[in-house]
């Protein structure tokens, strides 16, 4: 499993976080293999080539192209053959800025990109499929951009920042919003209310800290990450990876910030 990641133009850094490519290219493509879609507070596009190998979920084969909205849980997908996947990681505000969506009604679900499958289904080259997938978010962005309002910017990126680790009552009281306007303004713009956006980032947090080994134990992470104890690190990780911290560490392939292969 390979991955590799691309950076937006200047113009689309406000909206894409990154593009990225995962190739999987096996010797017995006939074996099927398991993946598992983490919480990260992104949504995104995927592509893939039915041709060559499919991703299915909840036994569904899912469609060549589709955009996906907020994950709140962890889930499994399972692959046959071999792919070239193309997916953008859009940022947390995208599904309303450039498609005009209520980003809530695409929470833990997606929409088929008919028209975009077509196009990306003669591109010679992830790079080409890439630059065709830009020039699709352009003209979305040109056509229908809505305005954030900037008080959920500044919410968002104080969470972003703090990865999590701030009041959610004070972050309200600070944009002058009554609890249930910001809760409502907040699942408009990112699909998630922003105390679970705030979850989600916390265990991300100490997903990346897990990963790149930066610990001597358990508790260090969840001390570093504000949880009040281990067990609550270890009841986050079930929640959005549905494996333990251990299980995951011993199991987990990490491939991408969303998106990992099972071992075994």
């Amino acid at each position: 499993m390979k991955l590799n990641t691309f950076l937006p133009a200047d113009v689309l850094k406000p909206f894409v976080r990154y593009y990225y490519t995962i190739n999987d290219d096996v010797v017995d493509a006939s074996d099927a293999r398991s993946f598992r879609i983490i919480a990260d507070g992104c949504p995104g596009i995927l592509f893939q080539d039915n041709n060559s190998g499919y991703f299915s979920k909840d036994e569904r084969i899912l469609p060549s192209a589709f955009l996906f909205g907020q994950a709140t849980k962890h889930a499994d997908m399972h692959l046959k053959g071999n792919f070239e996947n193309v997916g953008v990681c859009l940022q947390p505000s995208a599904l309303f800025r450039v498609f005009g969506l209520d980003a809530h009604e695409l929470t833990d679900t997606c929409l088929e990109l008919d028209k975009l499958a077509e196009q990306l289904a003669n591109a010679p080259s992830a790079e080409v499929k890439i630059q065709q997938i830009s020039n699709y978010l352009l003209a979305h962005l040109n056509a229908r951009k809505r305005e954030g309002e900037p008080g959920i910017g500044y919410a968002v990126n104080r969470i972003l920042t703090s990865e999590g680790n701030l009041s959610i009552q004070q972050l309200q009281k600070e944009l002058y919003l009554s609890e249930r306007t910001f809760e409502r303004k907040f699942k408009q713009h990112i699909g998630l209310s922003p105390k679970l956006f705030a979850r989600i980032c916390s265990f991300q947090a100490s997903l990346k800290q897990l990963n790149s080994n930066d610990f001597d134990k358990l508790a260090d992470i969840a001390y570093q990450n504000y949880y009040s104890d281990q067990s609550h690190l270890i009841r986050a990780f079930k929640e959005f990876a549905g494996l333990s911290p251990r299980q995951y560490y011993k199991q987990a392939n990490d491939v991408a910030e969303n998106f990992t292969s099972l071992a075994g």
